[in-house]
């Protein structure tokens, strides 16, 4: 049997639980028989896993959701804040009233947004991989890809609060 480790706590468990219900039922079955129960040792031997591997812990486990979480999170939570902030003070309407179409701004903020998340996607990254230790085995590229990807919808998240919302506190509460 090879083994999906991709949920490693899903795995550890299953694992354990075939390994007592077959040393169990071998028991049973060989006293019955009334033979050696050493007969009935286990045959299968679980190979390495195909995702993941036996060593790995919770850290490394969590490390991708947490990432993930992060990226989104943060990028909505500044966008909000931005976008409240910027209309609460009359920022829209002084710039709207200067002649600056609203696809104008639109593509101004994220311009200047996608700056600060690659910065945040870099700090990230490295944080990760230098601090915690967490590695990956697959491609860079893609990773990077993905995460910004991930900060771009936490972007566009925010901005749909921002617009529905009146005041960064109800922002907060709608979003989790």
């Amino acid at each position: 049997i090879r083994m999906d480790q991709s949920d490693l706590q899903l795995t550890f468990f299953l694992q354990a639980r075939f390994y007592q219900l077959y040393k169990s039922f071998m028991e049973n079955m060989m006293g019955d028989c009334q033979l050696p129960v050493k007969l009935g040792n286990i045959p299968v031997s679980f190979e390495t896993p195909i995702y993941g591997s036996y060593e790995a812990d919770f850290k490394h486990s969590m490390a991708p959701p947490m990432i993930m979480v992060m990226m989104f999170y943060i990028a909505a939570g500044l966008t909000v804040a931005i976008f409240i902030a910027d209309r609460k003070e009359g920022f829209w309407n002084r710039t709207l009233l200067a002649g600056v179409t609203l696809k104008e701004l639109m593509v101004v903020h994220v311009l200047t947004h996608s700056v600060v998340l690659i910065i945040q996607l870099v700090e990230t990254i490295l944080l990760v991989a230098f601090v915690f230790g967490a590695e990956n085995k697959g491609s860079n590229a893609a990773v990077i890809f993905l995460l910004m990807m991930l900060a771009y919808a936490g972007m566009f998240f925010g901005i749909l609060l921002s617009v529905e919302c009146n005041d960064l506190r109800e922002a907060n509460f709608v979003s989790f």
